[in-house]
């Protein structure tokens, strides 16, 4: 049997920080850029990193197993206990995520990438709690999470998204 994965994607976006250090490893991911700019839908890992020199509650987002950026530092404050426990216990945890902007349309009219996750509120319950609802085989589909999210939480997340590129535009 695989590695055991801990499903905590919902319905509440949250930009990861730090992605301009990756943005190449992103163009990677998503296949290139392109002239109007990726929205690429895809699983996230996060893992705590204990030894990063900046912050030792530092939390990784892995996309296709590489970094791309870090939670931000109130988020991580939300985050670290249920990481240590799927630590603990051997279970990775991941979430939807969503890789956009990344746009060339040359004269140096160039985007770079945003990521942001889609996580649930996993302070309104025990990490035992969320881990015993969510256990599954690692590698989930985001197509099967949209597929069962309502009108409502799907609205939601597409104001998320709009509220997250226009800035850019």
């Amino acid at each position: 049997m695989g590695t055991q994965t801990a499903d905590i994607t919902g319905p509440h976006v949250v930009d990861v920080v730090g992605e301009s250090f990756y943005q190449e490893t992103i163009e990677k991911i998503c296949g290139g850029r392109t002239e109007e700019g990726v929205d690429h839908e895809c699983i996230a890992t996060l893992r705590r990193n204990p030894n990063n020199p900046h912050d030792p509650n530092a939390i990784e987002v892995h996309i296709g197993g590489k970094q791309v950026g870090h939670t931000a530092k109130e988020m991580t404050s939300k985050l670290q206990d249920f990481l240590r426990q799927c630590d603990e216990q051997g279970i990775e945890a991941s979430c939807g995520a969503r890789v956009m902007g990344g746009w060339d349309r040359g004269g140096g009219d160039r985007g770079h990438f945003g990521v942001q996750l889609h996580l649930r509120d996993i302070t309104s319950a025990s990490p035992d709690e969320v881990l015993a609802l969510e256990r599954k085989p690692a590698g989930g589909s985001i197509k099967g999470w949209w597929q069962r999210r309502s009108k409502r939480q799907k609205w939601a997340i597409g104001i998320g998204v709009v509220v997250f590129i226009l800035p850019i535009l």
